[in-house]
């Protein structure tokens, strides 16, 4: 019955802990990041559906307390061009990523991983 107990409330309190961390309480920062470049584009705009993503560095940099998938592919515009695309790589070589979308873990800094996708376009 101890057992229990215990075991119990500490899955309560790792539930907790994880809730505010979740929620931006206790100190955490993301350790996942995923970083747009738009290649002269607009500023990103997410989906209602990346309910996961808890904190932005900017404009078009976002963190997953605990990885994180991103649903849909990011909007961004630039007059005169056509989006093709979000690539892993900034010469564009390779396919293009598919969404939905789970950030891996790229550069480490820190304790945190930072992944950079790039927007290519081509003219109208």
């Amino acid at each position: 019955m101890k057992k229990k107990i215990r075991f119990s409330v500490s899955v309560l309190l790792v539930s907790i802990l994880t809730a505010l961390c979740i929620v931006g309480f206790a100190g955490c920062d993301p350790s996942w990041w995923a970083e747009f470049e738009t290649n002269g584009g607009t500023d990103i705009v997410l989906s209602a559906d990346d309910a996961l993503v808890v904190d932005k560095r900017g404009p078009n940099t976002i963190g997953f307390w605990l990885g994180g998938t991103i649903q849909e592919s990011p909007t961004t515009t630039k007059e005169g061009f056509v989006f093709d695309g979000w690539y892993e790589k900034s010469d564009f070589s390779g396919e293009p990523v598919i969404f939905p979308y789970n950030v891996p873990g790229g550069n480490r800094d820190g304790g945190t991983y930072t992944t950079k996708l790039y927007a290519k376009w081509f003219e109208a």
